[in-house]
C-alpha cells in the first residue's frame, strides 16, 4: 500500500476489488478496479513515479508517455480520480502486463480449501525464498505472488505485490530527472553494462523533449520565509548547525539550517490523520546501509519522514517500517511545506 491510493499505509485501500473467493473473501488482484481512485488531499508535486497498489505504479502524464514511446504494451494504463468524484488527478495508474514469481509460500501456511490462496504469507517468515533482483526479457514487470504485513490474516493488514524495472530504466528515468523511483540498495546489479548504457543514450534521443525536466531547481528568499514562518522558526540556532556539522560531518545547506532549528512537536499533516511530528536534531538518525537519507519526523505507527542530506532542496522519502521501503513524497521540502501551510 502506498502514500495515494490507501486511507493509511497498512489499512483499507481507497479502491474495493471485487472478491474472487466466496469462502475466503481473496480480491481478485488482476481485476483493477476502474475508476481508480486516489485518496483526497495526497496529491504529491515533484515526484514522477511512485509504487501503487498491489504491483502497479502510479506515473506523471510525462512518464507515461515515455513508457509508450520505450515500452509499447508493458503497461495498460487507467486514469487516477480523487476518491469519491468525478475529478482527475495528475497521475495515470500504469499497470504491467507481465509478471514472475518472486518468492514461494512455505507449505505450513494454512491455505483456504475453495481457491487454495495462503491466508496470510509474511515475506520474512512464511516465504521459503524470496527474489530482490530478476533478470527478465522485460523492463517492467510485477510478482504474481503476493505477500501480506500479518502473519495471522492478510485481511488485517491488506495485501501487497511487487513491482520490478530494469536498471537500465531506472538509470533512464535518473536521466531526465523523472523522481520517485531508485536503485534498491544492496542490488546485485552494480552498474550498467556497455550495451546498456548506449541504450540509455539512445533513448534519451528517441524521447525528445520530454527528457526536460520542468521541477523546481532552487528556492528564493520568499519560499525561505514562508518555511520558516510555516515551521515557526524565528530564528536559526547556530549551536544546532554546530551539532549537524559534527554529526554528519558536512556544512548544511540553508533549509537543513532551518530545520535544525524547528523546536520539537511541530507538526506535518500529509492528509487522512497521517501527522508527523518533527524531533529535535539530536534525535536524527543516517538510514543503515544509506548515507544520505536523515530521519527527522515520525508518526504514531512508526513510520518516519527523511530528507536528503546531500540535495539542497532537500527532498522528502517516505519510509514504511512494517514494509521497509522508501517512496520520495515531494521533490523538494518546499513542497511539503505548500501543502500543509
Amino acid at each position: 500500500m502506498d502514500l495515494l491510493d490507501g486511507i493509511r499505509l497498512l489499512d483499507t485501500p481507497v479502491n474495493k476489488y471485487e472478491v474472487k473467493c466466496e469462502k475466503c473473501k481473496f480480491p481478485d488482484i488482476d481485476n483493477t478496479p476502474n475508476p481508480y481512485f486516489l485518496a483526497k488531499r495526497r496529491v504529491f508535486t515533484g515526484i514522477e513515479i511512485m509504487q501503487a497498489d498491489i504491483g502497479n505504479l502510479l506515473v506523471s502524464d510525462r512518464v507515461k508517455k515515455v513508457f509508450e514511446i520505450l515500452f509499447p504494451g508493458e503497461c495498460d494504463y487507467q486514469r487516477s480520480f480523487v476518491e469519491g468524484s468525478n475529478t482527475t488527478t495528475n497521475w495515470w495508474l500504469a499497470i504491467p502486463v507481465n509478471t514472475i514469481v518472486s518468492g514461494e509460500v512455505e507449505e505450513t501456511v494454512p491455505r483456504c480449501h475453495e481457491c487454495n490462496q495462503p491466508l496470510h504469507a509474511h515475506p520474512g517468515s512464511q516465504y521459503k525464498y524470496w527474489i530482490n533482483d530478476i533478470v527478465s526479457d522485460h523492463d517492467i514487470i510485477k510478482s504474481s505472488n503476493w505477500h501480506s504485513i500479518s502473519e495471522k490474516d492478510w485481511k488485517e493488514t491488506w495485501i501487497a505485490r511487487d513491482v520490478y524495472l530494469s536498471l537500465r530504466l531506472v538509470s533512464l528515468l535518473k536521466k531526465i530527472s523523472a523522481k520517485g523511483i531508485y536503485k534498491q540498495t544492496g542490488s546485485k546489479f552494480n552498474g550498467l553494462t556497455k550495451v546498456e548504457k548506449t541504450w540509455v543514450e539512445e533513448s534519451l534521443i528517441k524521447v525528445g523533449a520530454l527528457r526536460n525536466d520542468n521541477s523546481r531547481k532552487d528556492l528564493s528568499s520568499n519560499d525561505i520565509i514562508k518555511i520558516m514562518t510555516t515551521l515557526k522558526v524565528d530564528n536559526i540556532k547556530n549551536d544546532k548547525i554546530k551539532d549537524f556539522e559534527k554529526k554528519y560531518k558536512q556544512k548544511p545547506s540553508d533549509l537543513i539550517q532551518i530545520l535544525c532549528s524547528v523546536n520539537k512537536d511541530i507538526e506535518l499533516d500529509l492528509g487522512n490523520n497521517e501527522k508527523f511530528v518533527i524531533g529535535e536534531m539530536e534525535s536524527w538518525e543516517l538510514i543503515p546501509g544509506n548515507r544520505k537519507l536523515v530521519s527527522f519526523a515520525q508518526d504514531h505507527f512508526g513510520n518516519s519522514l527523511h530528507f536528503d542530506i546531500t540535495n539542497k532542496l532537500c527532498p522528502i522519502f517516505h519510509y514504511d517500517h512494517e514494509t521497509m521501503t522508501f517512496d520520495q513524497v515531494h521533490g523538494s521540502i518546499m513542497d511539503l511545506i505548500e501543502k500543509v501551510a
